[in-house]
């Protein structure tokens, strides 16, 4: 199951197992430096900070069942 969280600057995906919940992969794109989103820099070192918050940011909307989510974070 993926997740896509949205900044200004950045989208996040974040890849989960259903069964688990567990983070599987993760997509970093730079929609000001590459809005067709041809490059994922989530493996990048220099990202990790950011990859680190968007996570946390994610995983606070999606609770701790991420299976369900309600209409208004879909």
């Amino acid at each position: 199951m993926g997740y896509s969280l949205r900044t200004p600057q950045y989208r996040y995906v974040e890849w989960r197992e259903i069964a688990s919940g567990a983070v599987v992969a993760r997509e970093l794109y730079d929609e000001q430096a590459d809005p067709r989103e041809t490059v994922n820099r989530a493996g990048e070192a220099a990202q990790a900070g950011l990859i680190e918050r968007l996570s946390t940011q994610t995983h606070e909307l999606i609770g701790e069942n991420p299976r369900i989510l309600p209409l208004s974070v879909r």
